[in-house]
C-alpha cells in the first residue's frame, strides 16, 4: 500500500515538472524521450524569393543637370525681365547698313544653348529673301500715286572669313505711276524699273570699330530704250565707333550718281539705353524703336521713323526721245515689325509723304505734288 502511494506521488511530480518546463522555457515536451533542458534547433525563416530588379545605369551628372533644366521651345516665353537685346535695322529699300556692325556677323554658337541670341545672319551661303510693297495713295487728278514692288535675294561668302563676309544681293524693283492728269502736269512714264546687284563688305575691326564698304551697279530705266543715263553705279563707305556700351557714332558718305545729288553724307548717333529701347538719330534715316515683346527666336517692335528717299531713272518721254526722271521726298512713318533669328520677319508701316519733287533732264518743268498718305509692308525669310 505504501509502495503504491509512493509510485503515484512520483508520477504526479513528474507531470508537474514537465508542465513547468514547457511553460517557462518554451521547450516542447516529449513523453517518449523524457524531459531535457536542451532546445531543439529551429530552422530560420527565409524571405520570399523575389526576382532581381535591374538598375538603370546612372548617366553623366552634367548631362542630367542639363536635361533637368531644359525647357521646351514651344513653352510660353516670359515677356518681362532683362532679356538679351537685339538690333533693329532700317528697311532694305533705304539701308544704313552700318547699324549692323554693332553685332557679330557669325551665327550664334550652338554650344550656348541656354542663351537667347537673335542674329541677323544665317549659317551658310543663303542669307535672306525678301519682298516689299509700297503704295503712295493718290489724291486729286493733279496728284501722283505710286505703287512700288521689290524683291531682294542675299547670299554671303567669306571674305576672307565669315566674320568679314561679302554680301551679294541681286534685286529688282518696279514703280507704277498713277497720274498726274490735267493742264500743266508733266507726262510721267507708266512704269520704271530698277535692276541692280548690291555688293557689301562688312568688317568688324575690334569690339568697338566696324567698317562697311559697298557698291551697287544697276540699270534704272523703263526698259524701252537704252542710254548712258540708265546705267548707274552707286557706292558707300562708313565707319561705326562704339565709344560706350550703349552709345555709338556713325559717319560715312554715299555716292548716289544722280543728276540732283552725287554725294550724300551719312552721320549720327545710336543710343541703346535698355534692351527695349533703341534710338537711331542718323541722316538720312532716323528711327526710334521700342520692343513690345519677345520669344525664343523673335522680337516684336514698334517704331517711328523719318526717311529721306529718292531715285533716278531714264525713260522714253516721246517715241525715240530719252529723258531722265529724278524724284525725292521725305517720309514720316509709324510701324510694327517682327524680327526673327536669322534675319527673317515682316513689317507694316503707315505714314505721310511730303516735300515731294519730280525733276526732268529735258525741257519739262519741275513738278511738286502735294503730300499724301502711304502704306508699306514687307516679308522676308
Amino acid at each position: 500500500m505504501i509502495y503504491r502511494c509512493c509510485t503515484l506521488l512520483l508520477a504526479f511530480l513528474s507531470c508537474v515538472a514537465q508542465t513547468a518546463a514547457q511553460t517557462h522555457f518554451g521547450m516542447p515536451g516529449n513523453t517518449s524521450r523524457g524531459f531535457s533542458l536542451q532546445q531543439e534547433p529551429v530552422p530560420p525563416r527565409l524571405p520570399p524569393a523575389y526576382p532581381r530588379v535591374r538598375q538603370r545605369p546612372v548617366r553623366d551628372p552634367g548631362l542630367a543637370a542639363i536635361l533637368a533644366a531644359y525647357q521646351p521651345m514651344d513653352a510660353a516665353f516670359p515677356v518681362s525681365g532683362p532679356p538679351p537685346g537685339s538690333a533693329v535695322t532700317l528697311p532694305e529699300e533705304f539701308p544704313v547698313p552700318l547699324m549692323q556692325l554693332e553685332g557679330d556677323f557669325s551665327p550664334a554658337d550652338e554650344s550656348a544653348a541656354t542663351e537667347r541670341n537673335i542674329s541677323q545672319f544665317k549659317e551658310g551661303f543663303f542669307q535672306k529673301a525678301s519682298i516689299t510693297a509700297t503704295w503712295l495713295i493718290p489724291g486729286d487728278r493733279a496728284d501722283i500715286g505710286v505703287t512700288e514692288v521689290g524683291a531682294l535675294l542675299t547670299v554671303a561668302v567669306p571674305a576672307p572669313n565669315k566674320t568679314m563676309p561679302l554680301l551679294i544681293s541681286p534685286g529688282f524693283r518696279t514703280r507704277y505711276f498713277d497720274g498726274p492728269a490735267g493742264a500743266g502736269t508733266p507726262p510721267l512714264p507708266a512704269h520704271i524699273y530698277d535692276a541692280f546687284l548690291e555688293l557689301r563688305w562688312l568688317a568688324k575691326i575690334n569690339d568697338r570699330v566696324g567698317v562697311e564698304v559697298g557698291m551697287t551697279p544697276g540699270v534704272y530705266s523703263d526698259f524701252e530704250q537704252w542710254n548712258s543715263d540708265a546705267w548707274r553705279i552707286k557706292a558707300r563707305a562708313g565707319v561705326l565707333y562704339q565709344y560706350k556700351p550703349d552709345k555709338s557714332v556713325v559717319f560715312g558718305i554715299r555716292f548716289l550718281d544722280r543728276p540732283d545729288i552725287d554725294w550724300l553724307p551719312v552721320g549720327g548717333v545710336i543710343w541703346v539705353p535698355t534692351d527695349d529701347w533703341r534710338y537711331e538719330v542718323v541722316f538720312p534715316q532716323s528711327k526710334i524703336a521700342h520692343r513690345l515683346s519677345y520669344g525664343p527666336d523673335w522680337d516684336d517692335w514698334c517704331y517711328v521713323a523719318l526717311e529721306w528717299t529718292g531715285g533716278s531713272n531714264s525713260f522714253e518721254s516721246v517715241p525715240g526721245v530719252q529723258d531722265q526722271l529724278t524724284f525725292r521726298d521725305i517720309r514720316a512713318l509709324i510701324g510694327v515689325e517682327r524680327k526673327r533669328d536669322g534675319g527673317g520677319g515682316f513689317q507694316l508701316d503707315v505714314g505721310y509723304v511730303f516735300a515731294r519733287k519730280y525733276e526732268f533732264s529735258g525741257r519739262l518743268p519741275i513738278y511738286e505734288p502735294d503730300g499724301t498718305l502711304m502704306v508699306q509692308g514687307g516679308l522676308s525669310y
